[in-house]
């Protein structure tokens, strides 16, 4: 029996069943929302998990990010390790066929100048 909330009336003589019965649609009141609670309380925990691994993941990702090097380092370290600047070094002219030993001699120079232009 569900329970009735306009029982016993006021005034009245009690009868033993039917308060029986509203005890039991009170019990059924109570039961079912243990269930909902439980049903809730599951997903809170789940909640509480997922909230759990986001930290992690957002604790991991501020490391990684906080190891990577600073825009300052990254201009130092292009300046200190690439290719210097080899605008002064002119193209060479054509040699004459087959070249002369001249011409090679030039060409090695050239070659030297250009290695020697690259190093840092």
């Amino acid at each position: 029996m569900a329970y009735d909330p306009t029982k016993p009336v006021e005034n009245t003589l009690e009868d033993a069943a039917e308060m029986r019965a509203q005890f039991a649609g009170l019990k059924e009141l109570i039961d079912a929302q243990q269930v909902v609670i439980a049903a809730l309380q599951a997903q809170i925990n789940l909640m509480l998990a997922q909230g759990s691994a986001l930290a992690q993941q957002v604790a991991t990702l501020t490391q990684q990010v906080n190891s990577l090097p600073t825009p300052a380092i990254v201009a130092s370290e292009i300046a200190n390790n690439s290719a210097a600047n080899v605008n002064a070094v002119q193209p060479l002219a054509m040699p004459g066929y087959p070249p002369s030993q001249a011409d090679v001699l030039g060409m090695v120079g050239k070659l030297n100048e250009l290695v020697t232009g690259l190093h840092r």
